[in-house]
């Protein structure tokens, strides 16, 4: 009994032990990249217009819409929230979001986590119809800017142009 008493008191103190080496080694790791002074980065959020851009509206790719609001989301926002957009890229996926009230969407991957996410108005829903994944296209709609999971949300589309791939 003694034995197995010294056993789990030199475990739970080997644990906490690794534990704290952990914790500090984290803690000097933040403090060195917070007071680290990193350069303020040149954003460079001007899209380049496409022949198809009108007047008032933004044209961007779906890519450039998601490196911009990567490298500094409050320029992003300052740049893109509230206007319309024209963004372009091949469809990710299409459906209905569940956490948008059943919501048709097009989704334009463009990163490792960040995606475009292309919301329709059940007059408009229609469109989406004969797209298929990995179509290239350019979609419509007011920016919203990007939600808590990590989605930069087009608000009231419409499709664009729709370009077959094949």
């Amino acid at each position: 009994m003694k034995k197995i008493t010294l056993i789990l008191v030199f475990t739970a103190f080997f644990i906490a032990v690794v534990a704290g080496a952990v914790i500090g080694v984290l803690y000097v790791i933040d403090k060195e990249t917070a007071s680290t002074p990193t350069p303020t980065p040149t954003v460079n959020i001007t899209p380049s217009p496409t022949p198809t851009c009108e007047p008032g509206v933004i044209c961007v790719t779906a890519e450039q819409l998601c490196d911009d609001y990567d490298v500094n989301e409050i320029a992003a926002d300052a740049m893109y929230k509230g206007n319309i957009l024209e963004v372009s890229s091949p469809v990710d996926g299409i459906g209905r979001d569940v956490l948008s009230n059943n919501k048709a969407f097009l989704r334009m991957n463009c990163g490792w986590i960040t995606d475009v996410w292309c919301y329709f108005d059940e007059a408009f829903e229609s469109q989406l119809v004969p797209v298929e994944e990995e179509d290239l296209v350019a979609v419509r709609g007011e920016c919203m800017g990007k939600n808590v999971i990590k989605r930069i949300v087009l608000d009231h589309c419409t499709l664009v142009e729709s370009l077959t791939s094949e």
